[in-house]
């Protein structure tokens, strides 16, 4: 059962967001740059694609942080700590919302309708603005495991 509400509202707010002035500078630098708009998932090629690659970054973030609960730690002064946490959370929301204005002008200029940005057609290959900022997303990811 499809549900209208949906795909109407993708494409009003699709129709919106794409006359607003911004969205070409947008476009010119979140999907047409050459890096992104010429991406290209390869296994085994692209930085972090194998299943080796994801393995071992899931066992050492686990083994470090075993470790680190066993050795003590000097303990850092209260406003150390928090100027400390306060820049690692606007790193953390910078790149968020690097990666959500991302996604999105990729999805209003890449994306012709709503079924299809639920549902990839068959045999599509992996590579272009949308799988970029999947890609991105992903190193994010172990970006956080890092902080």
């Amino acid at each position: 059962m499809e549900l209208p509400f949906f795909p109407t509202l993708f494409s009003t707010v699709k129709d919106f967001t794409v006359k607003q002035p911004f969205f070409p500078t947008l476009e010119d630098w979140l999907v047409k740059h050459p890096k992104i708009h010429e991406f290209s998932w390869n296994y085994g090629q692209t930085l972090g694609s194998s299943r080796r690659f994801l393995t071992l970054t899931v066992l050492s973030y686990i083994s470090l942080t075993f470790i680190l609960s066993q050795v003590s730690r000097p303990s850092l002064a209260r406003p150390v700590l928090k100027l400390i946490t306060a820049v690692h959370s606007i790193f953390l929301l910078a790149l968020s919302f690097v990666m959500a204005v991302g996604c999105l002008v990729s999805i209003f200029s890449q994306v012709p309708n709503f079924s299809t940005l639920v549902c990839f057609p068959k045999r599509t290959p992996p590579s272009g603005p949308l799988f970029f900022w999947g890609y991105f997303f992903y190193l994010s990811k172990i970006v956080e495991f890092i902080f």
